[in-house]
């Protein structure tokens, strides 16, 4: 089966914006190597895929399957608030998408809460390099990234520093943090006519899941909401995915997604906040949003 031939054949909806990133996915099917994974399950993959899409008028939520995108939203915004305990992101933002990863035994033998996820996303954005002990809520020690991100695009919008690493270097591994990140380096740089687009390095990518259900759209909501805060006006997202793969317990929906008439990427409609860290869930609505039916898609944990 070629897989590009499925999406050749259909019509091109220019309000679709996902069209190179479903390019990719049949890339990846059509001429990937097969290995064995950390998870068990196997997959598919290339190095080094390029996915750009203009997020100008439109957000890349994924409309040829639909998707629980408020779900996956709230964890970006738990991000933001430092947190690495997964009750945080349950009790305050109503989402479980990182209970398959809570692993009580691992933190509790490293003086952790129970739910902690360790040197994880949140702790590493807005306390980078403070040592956590028992609490992982967010306090004022370490380097808070985002401020600096903001500080930069106000102050010096022509600087090719304005990033944050959500990695640690020498806090990775099994040792310190139940999960790695994935997604590393968001880097946001400013264009003419106050534009804004954001390049974004992700070491280790699930395609079909990671990818299309969290990544891009995490990626296009920062930039956004970035630019309501800065005075920019969202431009393109760039996404490398070094590692990019397909579990092969995904391979039976890849040509029903695929298949699909493409419809339109919806508009976000985002109420700006008085800080980045003042946006909620209400904040965020999409318009001519009309997706295809979800996929019941297992996670490889």
């Amino acid at each position: 089966m070629n897989y590009l031939e499925i999406i050749n054949a259909k019509a091109k909806n220019p309000n679709y914006i996902l069209r190179q990133f479903d390019e990719n996915l049949a890339k990846i099917m059509d001429e990937g190597y097969d290995m064995e994974d950390r998870t068990g399950t196997g997959c598919r993959y290339l190095p080094g895929i390029t996915t750009t899409i203009d997020i100008s008028e439109r957000v890349p939520v994924p409309t040829l399957r639909a998707t629980k995108w408020k779900s996956m939203l709230a964890e970006y915004l738990w991000f933001l608030t430092g947190s690495g305990r997964i009750s945080n992101l349950r009790n305050k933002f109503g989402s479980k998408v990182w209970d398959s990863w809570q692993k009580s035994e691992w933190a509790k033998s490293k003086g952790l809460p129970e739910d902690s996820i360790g040197y994880g996303y949140g702790p590493n954005l807005i306390q980078y390099g403070f040592n956590i002990s028992n609490s992982l809520d967010w306090t004022p020690e370490g380097f808070n990234q985002v401020d600096h991100v903001i500080n930069l695009l106000k102050t010096n919008p022509n600087s090719r520093r304005i990033l944050w690493s959500f990695f640690r270097p020498d806090k990775q591994g099994p040792e310190n943090v139940v999960l790695d990140p994935c997604h590393l380096i968001y880097q946001f740089i400013p264009e003419p006519n106050r534009k804004l687009s954001c390049c974004v390095y992700i070491r280790s990518n699930d395609m079909f899941v990671g990818a299309l259900s969290t990544n891009l759209q995490g990626a296009a909501f920062y930039t956004y909401m970035l630019g309501q805060i800065c005075g920019f006006t969202p431009s393109k997202l760039i996404v490398m995915s070094a590692h990019a793969h397909i579990y092969k317990n995904h391979f039976p929906y890849i040509e029903k997604y695929l298949s699909r008439e493409e419809v339109n990427s919806p508009i976000l409609e985002l109420e700006k906040a008085n800080s980045i860290y003042d946006y909620t869930l209400d904040n965020f609505e999409l318009t001519d949003y009309n997706p295809h039916p979800s996929m019941k898609v297992p996670i490889s944990v």
